[in-house]
């Protein structure tokens, strides 16, 4: 029996538990708490905590609700409330909650500064913007200075970023969190050698903090440093068991290494912490496919459609499974593949898929136009590899592509003019310019009828405009299969045949290695496309 009189030091004591990871003796500490004292609001607030903890959020928000009911009129437990709705991307409803906070608890910055988090994530910058400053206005904390700073790393504003969390770092520097995302920033500003020096002082303060783990791991395996960025993995799992994006990174670098019973195992833990993100089955299941596992691969697939009969992402997959054609893959499928990729895309496609598809484009405008000043449509511009590579031959630089952390990449190398995340087909119809120059570098295996693509490229071409792109070539009459890689191959039939139909000439053809796959040349055909007059 815990006395009436002790109850808050008890909780105290088990809220420390907490924090220091001892999960089990503080949930022993919490259920005697509830059952001596169902009324104390406290000790379901801790429950809450617990369940947090384990990233478990929906028994977490039960119990912050019950804190609520108990006494509503502490600020402390609106912010949990919203903490839970914010980690589950409830955001309208999360600010609701820190409203509540700040309205019990005018005078404290740390409810504005949540509550403008959650309009960041919003995109709604300007009114994230003033509520920063109203937390300012009410203590200028050093942790403003990190939440503002990641605001301005959505928008983009790298440099001012980096100024905030330079600041904080001189305000508070036994705070490990402004060198995290201080390494962060330089991660998207591929300043490696310093995003490094920044996770590494993060580890000296706090050795076992997850974000600086996982940054090192991306840091590691970006500079080719493969052990050390396992090893770097291996610890963020540690740290964080929950954390599905430490086991799909290690996941897919043990991939890259062929270690394909390895990366079932981590693949699988991923998936059995994230069932709900559907889209870790496709690295899941070409580990089973490598290891010739296709019942335990078809097992889980089946599984996936229990829980998400209507995916079509799924649907895709079953396709894939039974070798039926299909036009196009799913935009959300194609779209997550990427964002998953982003971070270690360059490094991966050019150190260990040695991957050349930017020079030989480069080479196929050269060999066609002797223009400098060409205006140029990157079609799944991905982090801007191609733009990098027709740098000295382009004036003007449109991207389009499917996932927001690609574009986000490619937005730091400030090469491109305009750049838009969408599908590449809505992005040419609907976008008003023309171009000299349409590129489709390795995209069109992600796309099998290319009908749509070609006649979208056409309309805003200029006249003898070029449209260049590779494909992944296969012999084949039905002009396109998807393979049980999850990529398409095309005839070149196909191709030399749509061309006529849609108003181009084909006015150079190369063969040509797109990458190297465990260890074997993937073939493909580079084509170049000139816009004709007549159609």
């Amino acid at each position: 029996m815990i006395p009436a009189s002790n109850l808050f030091s008890v909780y105290q004591e088990a809220k420390a538990l907490v924090e220091g990871g001892d999960l089990k003796q503080a949930a022993d500490i919490c259920r005697q708490i509830l059952d001596n004292h169902p009324n104390f609001p406290y000790g379901y607030h801790l429950m809450s905590s617990l369940f947090c903890a384990t990233g478990t959020y929906s028994n977490a928000l039960t119990f912050a609700l019950l804190a609520i009911s108990k006494d509503p009129s502490v600020p402390l437990f609106h912010i949990q409330q919203g903490q839970i709705l914010f980690s589950i991307g409830e955001n309208e409803a999360a600010a609701a909650a820190f409203q509540n906070a700040h309205k019990l608890e005018p005078e404290s910055p740390y409810p504005l500064l949540l509550w403008a988090d959650t309009q960041a994530q919003q995109a709604k910058f300007e009114e994230a913007k003033r509520l920063f400053a109203l937390a300012r206005s009410a203590s200028d904390l050093p942790e403003i200075d990190l939440h503002e700073g990641l605001c301005l790393m959505m928008q983009g504003q790298l440099e001012y970023a980096e100024k905030l969390f330079d600041r904080m770092i001189t305000r508070a520097p036994e705070n490990e969190w402004g060198y995290i995302q201080k390494g962060k920033l330089y991660t998207e500003r591929r300043k490696l050698v310093e995003a490094e020096a920044c996770f590494a002082k993060a580890l000296k303060i706090n050795p076992k903090v997850y974000e600086a783990l996982h940054g090192m791991a991306l840091v590691c395996e970006a500079q080719a440093q493969n052990e050390l960025a396992i090893s770097y993995a291996m610890q963020a799992i540690q740290a964080n068991p929950k954390a599905w994006e430490s086991h799909m990174h290690l996941g897919s670098m043990l991939m890259a290494h062929q270690q394909y019973n390895a990366a079932e195992q981590i693949l699988m833990q991923a998936y059995g912490i994230k069932p709900d993100n559907l889209y870790i089955l496709q690295p899941l299941i070409v580990a089973l496919r490598q290891q010739k596992k296709d019942k335990e691969a078809q097992e889980v697939l089946d599984h996936a459609l229990k829980v998400a009969p209507e995916n079509p992402v799924l649907h895709f997959f079953k396709a894939m499974f039974a070798g039926e054609n299909v036009a196009t893959m799913p935009k959300d499928y194609v779209s997550s593949l990427f964002d998953n990729y982003a971070d270690r895309f360059d490094h991966h496609l050019q150190q260990v898929l040695a991957y050349k598809v930017p020079e030989m484009v480069a080479q196929a405008v050269k060999a066609n136009t002797k223009t400098t000043n060409l205006k140029l449509l990157d079609l799944g511009c991905g982090t801007g590899l191609v733009a990098e590579a027709l740098r000295d031959i382009t004036s003007h630089r449109v991207g389009v592509d499917l996932s927001p952390k690609m574009i986000a990449k490619a937005r730091t190398r400030e090469l491109y003019d305009a750049l838009h995340v969408g599908d590449i087909v809505d992005c040419m119809l609907g976008c008003g310019e023309v171009f000299d120059l349409v590129v489709a570098a390795d995209v069109f295996v992600y796309v099998g009828d290319l009908q749509p693509s070609l006649n979208a490229a056409r309309a805003v071409l200029s006249n003898d405009g070029l449209l260049i792109f590779s494909i992944e070539k296969e012999d084949v009459s039905s002009g396109y299969v998807l393979k049980t890689t999850g990529r398409y191959t095309h005839s070149p039939h196909y191709i030399q045949k749509l061309a006529a139909e849609e108003g181009y000439a084909v006015v150079r053809q190369q063969e040509g290695v797109l990458r190297t796959e465990h260890q074997t040349p993937v073939a493909g055909i580079f084509y170049t496309l000139k816009k004709t007059k007549a159609h």
